[in-house]
């Protein structure tokens, strides 16, 4: 029993939760009364404690070299969660009032664009509230990088705002296997599954009807799919411009610049190539997002109606802190294994493009000498190494 009380504690203490809120999420959660004080006395003897602010010096070097790559699109608020999610300890006063004075000069110069559009005005939002978590997910793909080969799929808990999100290609078979993936990891699916009109979310819906009908084939309580146009389809829509401003804009400009300088033509060769130089690290930017995301903390609505604020994973994991409870719809584990059963689902493994052109990659970069560095810059130089090289040995094949 102590054994799982301090394997518990230590979980929600990685989830970035305070000391009140570990012991409230361990009495609704998980059902353990634990007292203030023999709390931190536990969090002492694992040796989990906050520790002292950062070295400053530190924090500005780490912060300078984010701004070399996509995080030069954050403001402050983003830059804090960044340190914070690398394992630096400072206050947002800190980001924003000493070390931000020179980023902000660097940022206007190298992305003015960016700076202009954070100051821009927004539009103020409807209000829109769901009954609790599992309730209603929105799912929705984001394409501004398919003509580059990559297709963003993502999908958001219209209580909590707590999300999933991948980036792989878009197609039914793959928005399928997403969601088999997460309604197998919960043991459950939503009451309602709201998406567009697009030919990519057909599987899905299917399936969602499949998991909400019972013994008899019915299908009890609220529609199991909603469809319809993509601008009432809020909770997702207002997320994908966030998601632009602080990541997808820097590769499409990288990758807007391949097209501009003739090294990306749009052809099968190419979009594979961006897929194995670049699908990994734009994946792990998008599970940083996602991770910042549901620890951070959405405001109080400035219309004064907006009933539902805290951190996502709070809501989401405590709905009982918000007078509600969880929605989610049991599944059996035979209809799943059913649907993994059959030929409906594309998973996502390890090799990032078509397998005969990854193994000709890998077989030319251990001929050439060539390795795959860490970071942007090393993938941006794998790309333009690799590609002339790939064009030129097809091109001779041909021949």
């Amino acid at each position: 029993m102590s054994g799982m009380i301090d394997r518990l504690i230590r979980q929600y203490f990685d989830q970035g939760l305070t000391q009140a809120e570990i012991a409230l999420s361990l009495l609704i959660r998980d059902n353990i009364k634990i007292s203030p004080r023999h709390l931190r006395r536990r969090l002492a003897r694992l040796r989990l404690y906050r520790q002292r602010y950062s070295d400053p010096a530190e924090v500005v070097d780490f912060i300078c070299k984010l701004m070399n790559g996509p995080g030069r699109l954050h403001g402050y608020r983003m830059m804090h969660a960044r340190c914070l999610l690398a394992g630096f300890r400072v206050s947002r006063d800190f980001v924003a009032e000493i070390p931000f004075i020179i980023i902000i000069i660097i940022q206007n110069t190298l992305d003015p664009e960016a700076v202009r559009r954070r100051k821009g005005r927004r539009l103020r939002r409807r209000s829109y509230s769901v009954l609790g978590p599992n309730y209603v997910w929105h799912m929705d793909s984001y394409e501004k990088l398919t003509p580059f080969g990559i297709g963003v799929n993502r999908c958001i808990d219209g209580f909590s705002r707590r999300i999933w999100m991948e980036a792989n290609c878009t197609n039914p078979c793959v928005i399928a296997a997403y969601f088999t993936q997460a309604v197998s990891k919960l043991g459950g699916c939503p009451k309602i599954l709201r998406s567009d009109n697009g030919t990519e979310n057909v599987h899905a819906n299917r399936l969602q009807t499949f998991f909400r009908e019972d013994h008899t084939g019915e299908v009890h309580g609220p529609p199991c799919v909603i469809q319809g146009r993509s601008t009432p389809n809020q909770r997702i829509e207002c997320w994908w411009g966030p998601l632009r401003r602080q990541n997808v804009d820097y590769w499409r400009d990288v990758f807007r610049e391949f097209q501009a300088t003739g090294h990306f033509r749009g052809d099968f060769i190419d979009k594979g190539l961006i897929q194995f130089c670049f699908l990994k690290i734009i994946q792990d930017e998008l599970d940083t997002v996602v991770q910042m995301w549901d620890n951070h903390r959405i405001r109080r609505g400035r219309n004064g109606r907006d009933l539902y604020h805290g951190k996502p994973v709070i809501m989401y994991n405590v709905p009982e802190l918000y007078h509600s409870q969880n929605y989610l719809h049991p599944v059996e584990m035979d209809k799943i294994n059913t649907v993994i059963g059959e030929d409906i689902c594309q998973w996502k493994t390890d090799t990032p493009c078509d397998i005969n052109l990854h193994d000709l990659c890998l077989l030319v970069m251990e001929q050439h000498n060539l390795t795959r560095r860490p970071g942007t810059e090393g993938a941006i130089k794998l790309y333009k190494d690799l590609r002339p090289l790939i064009k030129a040995l097809l091109e001779e094949a041909d021949d």
